[in-house]
């Protein structure tokens, strides 16, 4: 019933929509036009105004999506910057500065001793040596400092205690992240004045730089000093505290006591007091600690020793005249800020070019160095040789005077140290960057972070080439076709702006523009850091073996230029994958739907979020006034919220935190938080999804019921595509005939075919279990790997500190010299010291005299000789003469492991002559098949210790070394099971060292033993279950594929490609309908697969013929046998008999999980099994397309997470791992929350929650929607099927009981007058019953077939089928069809004349060919030539409306949008008028309401003056 105004509207697809017009306002008409259908309001004419994008259009945004991902990972090479960034990561983490109770490295610094320690005992062994000989540092090390002001302590409580305080409490108000922008900013808080003294040691002059890049004279070499700078002054005296004093012998020449109380002096140290000055008298020597009241400003002597610098230099005070003395002082200078003196050089500036108070401390190798000191003394002929100075410890002397010199103290309050370090095996420069941030409390915040250039030569080529090239290098065709693809869209969105007006503004809009800002961000960023290459230039413009001069601030602003794109573009990549899902949108209908629930639903979240906030943020407060003071998760209001997000996330270690310190408080606290956000979160959430997707559902089939849904073009593609190839190999078959071709059932699936498949999967898996013996192989894995693992290195010492570190184990291996060490020490303790002594098994049974190595008391490992040790090693190549390389202080031979001719094959290849020695004695050949050298160790422990010891004093690991490997056999005499052990430790080019031990079990099969009878049964149990499933599937599969042949075309038939084309469309649409059908003949073939390996594992000589003879020789008759003669051969034979077992596991994995997924059919026996199977296969469609939704919008973050964390994580090193990541971020299960805020904090808040909230919240909860939505219409539909069965039952029921009455009444008739009328009554009263329980039925569908036809159809092929008269425009009913014009309505008769014609003609081909009782294929070829001819026809037509459409679009469209433009002017004319004469009429009324207000108060004052005079 319509209500009153209500009319009709004709839809674009013909139908007529109702409409309340009533409902509809002049405004909402306006507004519409204006602003478009997808503004917000209800009350539109429904009508789709939106462009649809085509499949061409998404074909070109994946080719964006394709050169952005180019233009972003080409030049980052994450995976390069990863590897290296994980050496460098580790070796300054695991750099410990304190090992008297518990190792201390940089995770553990927290006050500012711990800070001066690392300085002094850890910095020195990070930068020198290198990174496992594959990081080297450039040049030195820049320390930024900021310190804070202080003042007097006004408080007089506590001012004798604590006389002076920070100026601010807060410190430097700058937190301890990634970013640069963390140290600079405001400096109203900075003291600026100098303070402190330091010596300062000639390696960190400025005359070193000339020394060490040979610009310096001989004089100036000769002349030049390492150590401390010393200048003399006769006649004088050092003031201040009195160290000690040294009585030289007097027969000595001036030199030498000279010499030696200057070394004195330099390594004198007292109670934290350095020696400043030092006093030669006729005896001895006098060495004076200065204090600073002492220093002063100018030079004691006339001429200084050195350049002074006015408020830089110091100098102590010296009493004068005394004579018979001379005093000497070393260079000294004070700490003065950025604003007070000249920087330049290598640290011209400081970090982040901030200010503050600079230092840098120069960094020579071992090997400058050591050739500097050679050339001084063959400079001045000095026939003693003078050892060298450790660049570690001249480092460590200036670090240490530095913090004795007061550089950290008191008002420190920020410090960064930073350096760079180069790769030359992946040409990557690595910038590592350390903070510390003090507080007023006196804690130290840590931070790290590590960026990364990539440098290859052919960047370097390019720059040489074209200096001022306006591209950049490395710039490609897939960076130009991003950039003009960018160009393109922009272009294209500014002309629908222009074209569109505010109708443009819409949800998806905005993504898209948003899209666009960050694609253009990105572009401008790379081509602003290809502006600010003058680190790289300056390297291309360096001269070949000359070192180039680099300044690390040129460094720092290439790399934070290439941080801030990466930053960039990991936001692109989510809007770049997330605008995709609009193409997907457009283009398939059911996409839509998901879309539309995603923009329906995540409001309503954001707003739940919202309000939970106000919740969240009391459990905030809460847990920082309760928990603050002793839980540093929770010691401030933005960590507390940080901590409780990531607990509500599965971050659990604060859990852990909670519960030390608060047992019980923490535990309801975390119960109650946890019971009220997750589960309301979740489910709260879970509900707004599913109605959001209930109203899209509905939506979208009210649209689809009016025809307003477009087609699904990707679906009309590909049916276009396929049309074409069936066209062009003249293939005629249909789908819809060969779904319906025969049947697919290889089993029935009843009720009772659940017990022998169940009987058949137990005997499955315990034929599997009793092969692989897993619980009692997985004990002796852990016994094996735990006796390895455990034995600790010895004791490692701190050169710096003389301290010793004695627990080192294997997990703690980083270094050559550490694995060198584990051969030496640890793995002789886990061969010869695991086991109890005196144990029986140490000797051979059968020969007594024969030892054995015994692993934690029963493991055995076999053979005289049980541990083959390999050695792989790599040729050294020189650099090119252009690379980087060349132009820097380090190594110019680099390994190449991915070269062919890499391996070192013989002995001779090696360059170290030591480790070339120890080879010769111990190893052999060259092996293929270890690809490395052999060494075999003995059983005796008196060979292998002494031969381990040798191997690692003569360094046998070298910088050529690329894997060093173990490997033996171990027998467990009660499992009767042997293990192949290969402990790996892999030398990568990167600098870090991959280690492993891999244990694989080998069962060898017994056929004396009791157990194989029952094997043996299993087996042929299992073969013929096998065998009969895959013959019943086989049997089916034929059946169809041949019915489906039958369905082809007649003359094709015989074509092999024609049939096969056939038979795998029917095998597809089978599988589709039934994906049971799929698991069973997937079992079935790796069932199959399962046992033909194990019997090649049985057939194998080594389980038919292996056994231990009555010595531990090899004797002829096993080398014969089994081909094993040697214990190296053993070794390898049970490593390729391990890999065999490894593989057969795997597939026998596999198989379990397809045999028990065919659990499903024989579940869909059962009416609820039945119901959740086709709630799945009737939904497959729309859980396919959420799939493919998810996975777009997933390849975002994968791709966010993979740009921006890739190159300091390896959760996101590689795309693989990203995607893992993602999944354990879903699910809960990731824990690596402060690398990611580390990383980049900014990015991690972005990434986190908008990633948890769209997924956790929206998608899961969109899938469980889909999954409902279809398990009730299949329970509604099932429930449908009982009521109609339960109505046909008893329809026959009564069917049977009114024909029995009938039958009954016959035969009394047939008998006669003569029945009684009792008998007559009894049969009417059943006759009567019958009918009775048929009331309400129709008998006539009951009694009367329905025919295939209507009984209107003309069967008769004499009648008049191709009269079309009777087709005229008086039989339309359409109320709006007079409308219409003439040329319209006559067009739309003929059309309809001519497809009745068709009709009929077809119609009537087919009544003969059925008259004539054909075959059936041949009725389906005349309807497959039909449905050809109408596909023909449409496309044709198609054909002609996309040209008409053209001509229209240039023609008469182009006026269109000329009177559309006036159309939407006169909307906003109109809409601004009526505002204005609202706001009009508004005043009037207002200002007629102020008249009569006035004339009423005339009034009453008129009539009040004339009351008196009345």
């Amino acid at each position: 019933m319509k209500s009153k105004g209500a009319g009709s509207q004709k839809s674009k697809a013909g139908r007529n929509v109702d409409y309340n017009w009533d409902c509809l306002q002049r405004d909402d008409i306006y507004r519409q036009r204006v602003l478009g259908t997808e503004s917000g309001a209800s009350n539109f004419i429904q009508m789709d105004d939106k462009k649809q994008l085509s499949v061409l259009s998404m074909i070109i945004y994946i080719i964006l999506i394709l050169s952005a991902m180019n233009f972003v990972w080409k030049g980052g090479v994450i995976e390069a910057k990863f590897v290296v960034t994980r050496a460098v990561q580790q070796w300054v983490n695991n750099r410990h500065f304190d090992l008297m109770m518990t190792p201390k490295s940089f995770s553990d610094i927290n006050h500012l001793d711990h800070v001066k320690d690392w300085l002094r005992y850890a910095l020195p062994i990070i930068i020198s040596p290198p990174v496992q000989q594959a990081n080297f540092p450039l040049y030195g090390v820049r320390f930024s400092l900021r310190n804070v002001k202080t003042f007097n302590n006004t408080e007089p409580r506590f001012r004798e205690l604590a006389q002076v305080t920070w100026n601010d409490k807060v410190g430097i108000d700058q937190s301890a992240s990634s970013t640069v922008s963390s140290f600079t900013g405001s400096y109203d808080n900075d003291d600026t004045l100098s303070f402190g003294a330091f010596r300062e040691f000639g390696f960190n002059s400025d005359a070193a730089k000339r020394v060490f890049s040979g610009e310096a004279t001989a004089a100036e070499i000769t002349s030049f000093s390492l150590s401390l700078q010393w200048c003399s002054a006769p006649m004088a005296t050092c003031s201040g505290e009195l160290l000690s004093d040294y009585f030289y012998d007097r027969s000595k020449s001036t030199d030498d006591i000279v010499d030696h109380c200057n070394s004195r002096c330099e390594q004198l140290e007292s109670k934290g007091r350095l020696c400043h000055c030092w006093t030669l008298t006729t005896t001895h020597c006098n060495f004076y600690h200065v204090p600073q009241e002492l220093l002063q400003s100018s030079s004691p002597v006339d001429s200084p020793c050195w350049n002074h610098t006015n408020g830089v230099n110091v100098y102590p005070t010296l009493i004068e005249p005394t004579n018979g003395r001379t005093s000497y002082f070393p260079l000294m200078k004070r700490f003065v800020h950025t604003d007070s003196k000249a920087t330049g050089g290598r640290f011209s500036e400081a970090y982040g070019k901030s200010k503050g108070f600079l230092q840098g401390l120069n960094f020579w190798t071992q090997e400058q160095v050591d050739n500097l000191v050679a050339l001084q003394q063959t400079l001045s002929n000095r026939s003693n040789a003078r050892s060298s100075p450790s660049s570690q410890g001249l480092m460590f002397q200036q670090l240490n005077d530095w913090i004795l010199g007061g550089f950290l103290g008191p008002t420190t309050g920020y410090l960064v140290v930073d350096w760079m370090n180069w790769n030359p095996n992946h040409d990557v420069v690595s910038w590592v960057v350390l903070k510390f941030k003090a507080d007023a409390s006196g804690l130290i915040t840590t931070g790290r972070s590590i960026n990364h250039l990539v440098i290859p030569q052919s960047d370097l080529d390019l720059l040489r080439s074209d200096p001022k090239s306006f591209f950049w290098p490395g710039f490609n065709v897939w960076h130009a076709l991003y950039i003009l693809l960018v160009a393109y869209y922009v272009l294209k969105e500014f002309y629908e702006l222009i074209s569109t007006g505010l109708r443009y503004f819409t949800g998806w809009q905005l993504v898209v523009d948003v899209g666009l800002l960050l694609h253009m961000t990105v572009i401008g960023l790379r081509y602003y850091h290809h502006t600010t290459t003058t680190f790289t230039k300056d390297l291309a413009t360096a001269n070949q073996g000359e070192n180039a001069n680099l300044d690390i601030s040129d460094f720092e602003q290439e790399a934070v230029a290439w941080s801030n794109f990466l930053l960039a573009s990991c936001f692109m990549m989510v809007f770049l994958f997330g605008a995709l899902v609009q193409y997907l949108s457009d283009l398939v209908p059911r996409i839509s739907v998901l879309v539309h629930t995603v923009s329906r639903s995540i409001t309503p979240v954001f707003f739940l979020v919202i309000i939970l906030c106000d919740v969240f943020f009391a459990f905030v407060i809460w847990c920082n006034l309760l928990f603050g003071k002793s839980v540093k998760d929770f010691n401030s209001i933005p960590v507390s919220a940080i901590s409780l997000t990531e607990m509500l996330f599965g971050r659990l270690d604060v859990v852990e935190d909670l519960r030390v310190a608060f047992p019980i408080t923490g535990f309801f606290f975390y119960l109650f938080f946890m019971v009220l956000f997750f589960f309301i979160l979740q489910y709260l959430s879970r509900a707004i999804v599913l109605t959001s997707f209930d109203d899209a559902s509905r939506s979208f089939e009210d649209r689809q019921k009016a025809q307003f849904i477009a087609t699904d073009e990707v679906a009309s593609f590909l049916k276009l595509q396929v049309a074409w190839v069936k066209k062009a190999f003249h293939l005629n078959v249909r789908a819809r005939d060969l779904k319906s071709a025969g049947g697919m059932q290889p089993y029935p699936t009843h009720k009772l075919g659940l017990i022998p498949f169940t009987f058949y999967c137990a005997i499955y898996v315990i034929f599997v279990s009793a092969v692989l013996w897993v619980p009692e192989g997985h004990d002796v894995i852990e016994s094996l790997t735990s006796a390895l693992q455990r034995p600790t290195l010895g004791p490692k010492g701190n050169p710096l500190s003389r301290e010793i570190n004695y627990d080192l184990d294997f997990d703690r291996i980083e270094t050559r010299e550490d694995v060198l060490r584990w051969l030496a020490v640890s793995l002789p303790k886990a061969l010869y010291n695991s086991s109890e002594s005196g144990n029986v098994l140490s000797n051979y049974p059968a020969a007594p005299e024969y030892k054995q190595v015994v692993i934690n008391d029963w493991n055995i490992l076999m053979g005289q000789t049980p541990v083959r040790l390999s050695l792989s090693y790599d040729h050294l190549s020189q650099v090119s003469n252009n690379s980087v390389t060349s132009r820097l202080p380090v190594p110019q031979l680099v390994r190449q492991p991915d070269s062919p001719d890499s391996p070192v094959t013989t002995k001779e290849g090696l360059k170290d002559q030591r480790a070339q020695q120890v080879l010769h004695r111990y190893c052999g050949n060259y092996s293929v098949e270890e690809k490395g050298f052999s060494c075999m160790l003995s059983v005796d422990p008196a060979v292998t210790i002494p031969a381990l010891l040798e191997m690692r004093l003569n360094g046998i690991a070298t910088n050529q070394t690329r894997e060093v490997k173990l490997d033996f056999v171990a027998y467990n005499g009660f499992l009767d099971m042997f293990f192949y052990v290969a402990i790996v430790f892999d030398f990568t080019t990167s600098g870090y060292i991959d280690k492993a031990i891999n244990v694989n079990p080998i069962k060898l099969p017994d056929l004396s033993s009791s157990f194989f009878p029952i094997r043996l049964i299993l087996e042929i149990v299992i073969i013929l279950f096998t065998v009969g499933r895959l013959s019943k599937c086989m049997r089916a599969i034929y059946r169809v594929a041949l019915a489906g042949i039958n369905k082809g075309n007649k003359g094709q038939a015989k074509a092999f490609g024609h049939r096969l084309i056939v038979v795998i469309q029917v095998l597809v649409y089978h599988i589709l309908q039934q994906p049971s059908i799929l698991f069973d003949f997937l079992s079935g073939i790796t069932t199959i697969v399962t046992l033909v390996m194990w019997y090649s594992f049985v057939l194998l000589d080594l389980s038919q013929s292996f056994y231990f003879a009555e010595t531990p020789n090899w004797t002829p008759a096993q080398c014969a046998l089994t081909g094993i003669c040697s214990d190296a051969a053993a070794i390898s034979k049970f490593a390729r008999a391990s890999q065999q077992m490894k593989f057969f596991t795997q597939v026998c994995a596999a198989n379990t999980i397809f045999l028990f997924l065919g659990y499903q059919k024989y579940l869909s026996a059962f009416p609820t099994g039945r119901i959740i199977a086709k709630a799945m296969l009737s939904g497959f469609a729309d859980i396919l397309c959420f799939f493919v939704v998810m996975v777009v919008l997933l390849m975002g973050y994968v791709s966010m997470g993979h740009t921006i964390f890739g190159t300091l994580m390896i959760d996101f090193s590689t795309l693989g791992y990203s995607l893992i990541t993602c999944f354990q971020m879903f699910l809960g299960t990731f824990r690596s929350f402060a690398a990611m805020r580390q990383a980049n904090s900014f990015a991690y808040y972005f990434y986190w929650y908008t990633y948890m909230v769209l997924f956790r919240y929206v998608l899961v909860n969109m899938f469980f929607a889909i999954v409902a939505k279809h398990f009730q219409r299949e329970d509604n539909e099932y429930k449908e099927q009982s009521e109609q069965s339960e109505q046909r039952q008893e329809s026959q029921e009564a069917s049977r009981l009114s024909l029995m009455a009938a039958a009954k009444l016959a035969a009394k008739s047939l008998v006669g007058v003569w029945s009684y009328k009792d008998g007559t009554e009894k049969l009417e009263e059943e006759t009567d019953a019958g009918i009775e329980s048929l009331a309400g039925e129709d008998l006539e569908v009951l009694s009367t077939p329905k025919s295939g036809r209507g009984v209107d159809t003309p069967m008769s092929t004499d009648s008049p089928l191709l009269d079309d008269s009777f087709i005229t425009a008086d039989l339309v009913v359409e109320p709006n069809w007079k409308f219409l014009p003439d040329e319209t309505r006559q067009w739309a008769v003929d059309k309809a004349k001519e497809i009745f014609r068709f009709i009929q003609q077809n119609s009537r081909l087919r009544e003969e060919v059925e008259k004539h009782n054909n075959q059936q294929f041949d009725i389906d070829h005349i309807q497959e030539e039909a449905e050809t001819s109408i596909t023909e026809k449409a496309f044709n037509l198609a054909k002609k409306a996309e040209k008409v459409k053209l001509d229209l679009s240039k023609g008469e469209l182009r006026s269109l949008k000329v009177v559309h433009r006036d159309q939407e002017s006169l909307a906003w004319y109109i809409m601004k008028r009526e505002t204005e004469l609202k706001k009009l009429e508004e005043a009037k009324t207002m200002m007629q309401e102020r008249y009569e207000n006035l004339v009423n108060a005339t009034q009453s004052l008129i009539a009040t003056e004339e009351e008196p005079d009345s």
